[in-house]
């Protein structure tokens, strides 16, 4: 072994006598080499922390967005009930009072007949004085007060609702764009944009580039005009008499009160309760008459708190079109695009492109300045969406199930199909893209890709951006070549392209 050793140091030293330093020198170019690693890992770092910060800032921007559509939801929900419960205290108070008259005829025609009941008299005696008492009521105190406050109540909650419903695109927006700044994000934005007139004026442009289009035969609009749409965000709800009409939504709330289980139970208890038991059915017709009575009297309260409070009564529900929707429900796509949104964030580099890449200038330039290799900032997606939680069928019963008409949702909530009736509608994180999923079309008529989600949000993105002059590292020239470099890559994600992108 000393022998070896011996060897070794005797070649190390001829070499050195030999070369002139050249191994002191070797061992300062593999410091550099470790010393320009360890610089790689810093900066590889660096970047690696800045980029899982901007798509934290992504995720909670985008998460942040739907909590409040979500929360929207909810008191949307809340004020439906509040309605419902007005509406039905005057179908029960004028369902009350039709029950008065009738069995006060009832008790009148066997008082008058040629033998009378005595106990009939009675009845409509105590029967005639409690409907006077009931009348002066009606018309002192009760009416007023249903046409008067309970009717301001209706208007206010109905105004609420349509508050609500409006501002919540804009209200989701500022709360993605300011929880994202406060992660760590220089801006962000999110797809479909809220509705405003920087949405309209791309749109009216196309418009007008189109009708000439079509006029002298050219093609400006595919040739020269950026793929972009006309979509904006909204909740996925709308009044009862939207597409229905006043009165045919109130004939729907009518047809509610057919064939309920209270009064096919009520039937069932009449027939056991008959002397001939099940014969009941057709002695004198009661029970069928009992039937039909309680499934059309109520009608009858349910026209008069129509004609009282009007269209402000009615809820607002899902939106989910009008014929097709009563039985299958809206179409999956077209719901997964209503409830979800695409958040775009943007962190400023601070001149990373400089700073960083000056530092191996000892291997020669590796770039240039075209924008796609002078990109400095970090870009990030992230998709959200509201859900409905409620999905047991005890609970779909509780929400919706009132009636077994068909017409009122009832095969559609057994599979805990969402609706207004209950505040459960809460926010989750999902894919940005799924496999088969489609985004609508564009302007163009094309399927909408990634390009023209981006031009949507560019006039959004533009003037957001100016917030970025507070931050230090933000630089407007950077920032346009990053906006540059996020068009090209966009581009080519197209909506072939986007089957299954996660982040």
């Amino acid at each position: 072994m000393s022998l070896l050793r011996n060897t070794f140091r005797q070649r190390l030293a001829a070499l050195h006598r030999a070369q002139q330093g050249a191994v002191f020198l070797l061992m300062l170019a593999g410091i550099l080499m470790v010393f320009i690693s360890a610089m790689m890992m810093h900066d590889a770092g660096d970047a690696a922390r800045d980029k899982i910060e901007l798509q934290n800032a992504a995720d909670t921007a985008a998460f942040s967005q739907s909590v409040v559509k979500a929360r929207s939801m909810n008191m949307i929900s809340y004020a439906n009930t509040a309605k419902r419960v007005f509406y039905g205290y005057t179908v029960v108070y004028f369902n009350a009072y039709q029950a008065l008259i009738t069995s006060l005829a009832i008790y009148t025609a066997d008082c008058l007949k040629i033998f009378p009941n005595p106990h009939s008299c009675y009845r409509m005696a105590v029967g005639g004085v409690q409907l006077a008492m009931e009348t002066l009521e009606l018309g002192i105190t009760n009416l007023p007060t249903m046409l008067g406050r309970s009717n301001d109540e209706i208007k206010t909650l109905d105004f609420y609702q349509q508050y609500m419903r409006d501002i919540t695109p804009w209200w989701s927006y500022v709360e993605n764009v300011m929880r994202g700044i406060s992660n760590g994000a220089t801006v962000t934005g999110a797809w479909p944009p809220p509705p405003g007139d920087v949405v309209k004026i791309p749109d009216q442009i196309t418009s007008a580039l189109s009708f000439i289009d079509n006029w002298i035969g050219t093609s400006i609009v595919e040739d020269y005009v950026p793929e972009h749409t006309d979509k904006t965000d909204k909740l996925p709800i709308k009044r009862h008499d939207d597409s229905l009409g006043t009165i045919m939504a109130h004939a729907g709330y009518c047809t509610e009160f057919i064939a309920t289980p209270e009064h096919l139970m009520l039937a069932a208890e009449h027939i056991i309760r008959s002397d001939s038991g099940i014969k009941g059915i057709s002695k004198d017709g009661q029970t069928i008459a009992i039937f039909i009575g309680l499934n059309i009297v109520p009608a009858i309260g349910c026209t008069i708190a129509g004609f009282m409070h009007g269209a402000e009564v009615l809820d607002y529900r899902v939106d989910n079109g009008v014929i097709d929707g009563i039985f299958n429900g809206v179409e999956k796509n077209t719901w997964m695009q209503s409830t979800s949104n695409i958040t775009f964030a943007y962190q400023a580099g601070g001149k990373r492109s400089g700073i960083q890449r000056n530092r191996f200038n000892i291997l020669g330039g590796d770039h240039n300045s075209a924008p796609f290799y002078a990109a400095e900032g970090y870009w990030s997606m992230a998709r959200s969406e509201i859900v409905f939680g409620e999905t047991t069928l005890s609970s779909s019963l509780g929400g919706v199930f009132n009636t077994f008409n068909p017409f009122n949702g009832v095969v559609g909530g057994l599979i805990g199909r969402p609706h207004m009736w209950s505040p459960s509608w809460t926010a989750r994180l999902r894919p940005v893209h799924l496999p088969g999923e489609n985004l609508g079309t564009s302007f163009q008529g094309n399927p909408v890709g990634m390009k023209a989600v981006y031009m949507d949000m560019v006039p959004y993105l533009a003037l957001t951006s100016l917030v970025g002059l507070l931050d230090s590292n933000f630089s407007l020239g950077s920032a346009v070549k990053d906006f540059m470099y996020l068009y090209a890559v966009n581009a080519s994600m197209n909506a072939d392209r986007l089957q299954g992108i996660q982040k």
